[in-house]
C-alpha cells in the first residue's frame, strides 16, 4: 500500500545557560532629613515638583523598566486633600535647574501614573506604575509629581529627604491647580530632595526608529538608531512570520538561528543593513535587538523591535498573460496569422486567454514563430518562464524556445524543446498545465527577443500562457544543509483530508494508523476551509486523540501530501527549513501547500527550481540520496550536472 503520510522531523534545539536579567530594588538617599516641599506641598492647595536623580546616585550596571516608585512618609496625623497625583518620569541630561523657570517640559516626559495614592505613616508608600518607564542608565532620572486635590492637609506634612547637589529640586505651590504643560515661575529651588525607592527590571534599551524598506524585488534596506548606551545591534529575519527570542548569555553569528524562529543576518555596531538576494512578492519579517552586557560582561539582549516589508512583484522585462482579445499583443509579432492565434481556456479557470499554435491541415512539417517585443537585458542571470498545456493525444507537436538579438532564428540560441504530448520529453505523468523556466546563457545582455517556434505535422493544438522574462533569483537555504531521512525521529505526521474531493476517501490511510499516530505524537491535518466540520467528525468518530490533532487550512486537489509536501533539511544549528519544488502534477492547489505550511510552522521555505514528486527522493541523511530516473525525465531542460548541483546547494546531497 502507498502510504500518504509526510513526516515532520524533530527540531533539535541545543541547550544554553540563560543569564536572565533580574528585577532589582533601587534606593536613593540616606539619613533622617525631611522636607515638606517634595514630592508635594501638603500644606498648599496644589503643588507641582520636579526632582533630578543622577546616574551615579542610582548606581546600576544597566538600565531597565521602573515598575513601581516609593516615597518615605514621616509620621503624620493625616494627609487630607493631598492624594490625587499624576507622576511623570524622564531621562534627562540636565544636572540641575538653572532658574525658577527652568522646568523640563512635560512633553519630554512620560506619564507613568494618574490616580489616588495611599500614604503610610512612618513608612514607604509604594505606587505601582500604570506605565513602566524605561530608564536608560545613560542620562539622569527626572521625577515630576502634580498634586491635584483641592484643599490642603491642614498643616505641614513631611517626607524623608537627603541633601543632593545644588538646585536638583524645583517646586511650585499655589491656590489654583497648576498645569504641568505651563507651570509658571517656581516658588523655589532646593538641594533637599526625597529619598526614593523603586523596583526596576534590568534591561537594555531597544534600538529606535527601526524601518524596513523594500528597494526592489530582491532587496530590503533596514535602518535604525542605536539606543542611548550605543549598544551593538543584532538583526534576524524569517519568512514564516515569526522571529523568536535570543538566549541571554549566547553569542550569535550571521547565519545562526534564533530559538523560536529566525536567522541572524547582522550583528555589529552599524545603523543599517541591506538585505539582498530576496524573493519577489514576498513578506520578510525582521526583529532588531540591542546587544549589551549585564555589568558582569555577560551578553544580554533587549526586548527587540519587530518590522516587516514586502518585496514588490518582479520587475518583468516581458509579462504577458494573453488576457486581452487583441492578438498578437502590442509589440508581439508572428510569422503566420493562422498558425498562432489566441484562444479562451476555461479549465483551469486561472489560465483564461492563451496563445495557441495549430495548423489547419495535416501533412509535412509546419513551423511558425511567435516573438516577444524587444527588451533590454541589463546583466546576466535572466530567464524566461511560461506555462504550457501538456496533453496526452498522440502527435508530433513541439515547442522550441530561443533567445536572440533579432526577431528571427538567424544566430538564435535554443534554450529548450518541450513536446506537447505528456509522455514525451519532458515526461509528466498527467496531462495539464505546467510551468517551465529556462535560463538565458551568459553573455545575453543587450537587446533581446524570446522566440517560440511551434512545430507540428498534425492539426492538434498546442497552447502557452503567462510568458515572463525576469532576473533569476537563486537563494540557497543554508551552508552545508542536511537532508532529513525518513527513518529519523519525528514529532508528528502530516496527512491531508480528501473527504470533500471527488474520487477520494477521507485520508487515504487506515484509520487505525491515524489513531496510533495521534496517541504517540502530533497528527497534523491539512484540510480545505469548507470541510472543517466533516474532517473533525471523521477523526473524532475513528477515536483519534484530538488533543494531539492540529489543523492546517489550505485548498487541496488531492490527499497525496507525501508527494507535494516539503522536503525538509536541517542547518548547522539543527534548525529545520523547508525546500519547495514544482509538483509534477497539474494540481495547482496542492502545489501551493508548502508555502502555507511554511507560514503555519514558522519554518523558512526556499524554492528549488526543479519538477518532482517528494516521494521519489530518499536520503540516508549523510549526504547520499536515491531516486528513479523520473527526475531526469521531468527535468530534461537541465543537464545532469545542473540537477546534481541543485541537490548539493539545497539538500546537501553529494552522492
Amino acid at each position: 500500500m502507498r502510504h500518504r503520510l509526510s513526516l515532520v522531523s524533530f527540531l533539535c534545539i541545543s541547550l544554553f545557560i540563560i543569564t536572565g536579567l533580574s528585577a532589582v530594588t533601587v534606593t536613593v538617599g540616606t539619613g533622617t532629613g525631611t522636607t515638606d516641599q517634595m514630592p508635594i506641598s501638603a500644606a498648599s492647595r496644589y503643588s507641582y515638583t520636579q526632582q533630578i536623580y543622577t546616574k551615579s546616585q542610582i548606581g546600576q550596571p544597566l538600565g531597565g523598566f521602573i515598575t513601581s516608585l516609593s516615597f518615605h512618609c514621616s509620621s503624620y496625623t493625616s494627609f487630607n486633600n493631598s492624594n490625587s497625583w499624576a507622576i511623570y518620569m524622564g531621562n534627562t541630561s540636565k544636572a540641575n535647574f538653572s532658574s525658577t523657570t527652568d522646568w523640563v517640559a512635560v512633553a519630554n516626559l512620560t506619564q507613568v501614573f494618574n490616580g489616588n495614592v495611599t500614604f503610610v505613616s512612618g513608612g514607604w508608600m509604594t505606587i505601582n506604575l500604570t506605565t513602566p518607564f524605561y530608564y536608560d542608565n545613560v542620562a539622569n532620572l527626572l521625577i515630576a509629581v502634580d498634586e491635584n486635590t483641592s484643599g490642603n492637609a491642614g498643616g505641614s506634612r513631611t517626607f524623608s529627604a537627603f541633601t543632593s547637589t545644588a538646585n536638583t529640586g524645583i517646586y511650585r505651590y499655589a491656590n489654583n491647580n497648576i498645569n504641568p504643560s505651563s507651570p509658571g515661575t517656581a516658588t523655589g529651588r532646593t538641594n533637599i530632595i526625597n529619598r526614593i525607592m523603586f523596583n526596576m527590571d534590568l534591561a537594555i534599551g531597544d534600538p529606535s526608529s527601526v524601518t524596513a524598506t523594500a528597494i526592489d524585488e530582491t532587496q530590503i534596506n533596514l535602518n535604525w538608531t542605536k539606543n542611548a548606551s550605543n549598544n551593538n545591534v543584532m538583526v534576524a529575519y524569517s519568512l514564516g512570520g515569526s522571529v523568536g527570542t535570543p538566549a541571554d548569555g549566547t553569542q550569535y553569528a550571521v547565519n545562526d538561528n534564533i530559538p523560536g524562529g529566525g536567522t541572524v543576518i547582522y550583528n555589529g555596531s552599524g545603523t543599517n543593513f541591506n538585505h539582498t538576494a530576496l524573493y519577489p512578492n514576498t513578506t520578510y519579517y525582521y526583529k532588531v535587538w540591542s546587544v549589551g552586557d549585564d555589568g558582569a560582561k555577560a551578553l544580554v539582549y533587549s526586548e527587540g523591535v519587530s518590522v516587516s516589508a514586502k518585496t514588490p512583484l518582479t520587475d518583468y522585462l516581458v509579462n504577458q498573460n494573453f488576457t486581452a482579445t487583441t492578438f498578437p499583443p502590442a509589440g508581439w509579432t508572428r510569422t503566420s496569422t493562422t498558425l498562432w492565434t489566441r484562444v479562451n481556456i476555461t479549465s483551469p479557470s486561472f489560465i483564461g486567454g492563451a496563445a495557441q499554435f495549430r495548423r489547419t491541415t495535416a501533412g509535412s512539417a509546419n513551423t511558425s514563430l511567435l516573438i516577444t517585443p524587444s527588451f533590454t537585458v541589463p546583466t546576466d542571470e535572466y530567464s524566461v518562464s511560461f506555462r504550457m498545456n501538456r496533453t496526452e493525444t498522440a502527435g508530433t507537436e513541439q515547442l522550441r524556445i530561443y533567445v536572440n538579438s533579432q526577431p528571427n532564428l538567424t544566430g538564435a540560441t535554443q534554450l529548450g524543446t518541450i513536446n506537447r504530448r505528456n509522455t514525451l520529453a519532458p515526461t509528466v505523468r498527467d496531462p495539464g498545465w505546467y510551468k517551465y523556466t529556462l535560463d538565458f546563457p551568459a553573455g545575453s545582455t543587450g537587446t533581446r527577443y524570446v522566440i517560440f517556434e511551434g512545430y507540428s505535422t498534425t492539426t492538434i493544438a498546442m497552447q502557452i500562457d503567462d510568458v515572463s522574462v525576469s532576473k533569476i533569483t537563486k537563494i540557497f537555504p543554508v551552508q552545508e544543509p542536511r537532508f532529513v531521512a525518513e527513518w529519523e525521529p519525528a514529532k508528528g505526521a502530516i496527512v491531508s483530508y480528501g473527504g470533500s474531493i471527488s474520487g477520494h476517501d477521507a485520508f487515504g490511510v487506515p484509520n487505525t494508523m491515524l489513531v496510533d499516530i495521534s496517541n504517540e505524537g502530533k497528527l497534523y491535518v491539512i484540510r480545505p476551509s469548507g470541510s472543517a466540520t466533516a474532517c473533525n467528525t471523521a477523526l473524532t468518530n475513528m477515536g483519534a486523540n484530538m488533543s494531539n490533532v492540529e489543523y492546517i487550512t489550505s485548498p487541496l486537489n488531492s490527499y497525496w501530501v507525501r508527494d507535494y509536501g516539503p522536503l525538509t533539511i536541517f542547518d548547522g544549528n539543527n534548525s529545520m527549513k523547508f525546500i519547495d519544488f514544482e509538483y509534477n502534477r497539474p494540481r495547482y492547489d496542492d502545489n501551493g501547500v508548502i508555502a502555507i505550511m511554511s507560514d503555519h510552522f514558522g519554518y523558512d521555505a526556499f524554492p528549488m527550481n526543479y519538477v518532482a514528486t517528494g516521494g521519489n527522493v530518499m536520503s540516508d541523511s549523510y549526504g547520499k540520496a536515491m531516486s528513479t530516473d523520473l527526475i531526469q525525465r521531468e527535468n530534461p531542460l537541465a543537464v545532469q550536472q545542473e540537477i546534481d548541483q541543485m541537490f548539493v546547494d539545497y539538500l546537501g546531497i553529494s552522492e
